[in-house]
């Protein structure tokens, strides 16, 4: 019985230890009233880059996504997102390069600049006001 629970919990420990935790990082707070824009620097990739970015509400959630190429020319990208309106209460960008060694570059951008450099997979986390 001991050996049946020592393997179990050996086994629970080494799923939880392979898990990566979470990277949510909270960056500040949009204005609903204003549009924004998301600068994407990709150029260091070998491949093509992911970027989702969620609109919450009290009573939805929407979605857009779309993907960065790589390289010096295709790398670089400006992302224009109109008003969040005002049933908008939090946005969310995460951020899935090719593999976990990719540096990507994050520049949101509305009155003031937030910046965020990931290596791997990655979110920044905004509050709508």
């Amino acid at each position: 019985m001991i050996k049946k629970l020592t393997c179990t919990l050996a086994a629970f420990a080494m799923l939880i230890w392979i898990c990566p935790p979470a990277q949510a990082e909270y960056r500040g707070i949009l204005k609903k009233d204003q549009g924004w824009l998301l600068n994407v620097d990709n150029s260091a990739s070998a491949g093509k880059t992911a970027i989702t970015v969620h609109f919450y509400g009290k009573r939805f959630e929407d979605i857009e996504f779309g993907t960065v190429g790589a390289g010096p020319q295709e790398g670089r990208v400006q992302l224009v997102f109109p008003k969040p309106g005002k049933d908008v209460t939090r946005i969310v960008i995460e951020v899935d390069p090719p593999s976990q060694l990719t540096e990507v570059r994050i520049e949101v951008n509305q009155n003031e600049s937030f910046f965020a450099t990931f290596i791997g997979y990655g979110r920044m986390v905004f509050e709508v006001e």
